[in-house]
């Protein structure tokens, strides 16, 4: 949904796996930072933060 809504398309499985292993690296260190923060706060921040890469992305940048 999130590729749909800001590229206007489906994400290839490539971009699939790239996103997955994203969301699960940037969780492991936003949980890092602080032991006794709620996983929730991990998950939402991860999130977060590739919705910030894709609208960085030069496709979304330079759409028509």
């Amino acid at each position: 949904t999130l590729y749909r809504h800001i590229l206007g398309r489906r994400p290839t499985d490539v971009e699939t796996g790239q996103a997955s292993a994203f969301l699960s690296s940037y969780r492991r260190a936003a949980g890092d930072d602080d032991k006794n923060k709620d996983p929730g706060i991990s998950e939402q921040l991860a999130w977060q933060a590739l919705c910030r890469v894709l609208l960085s992305a030069t496709e979304f940048v330079y759409s028509e």
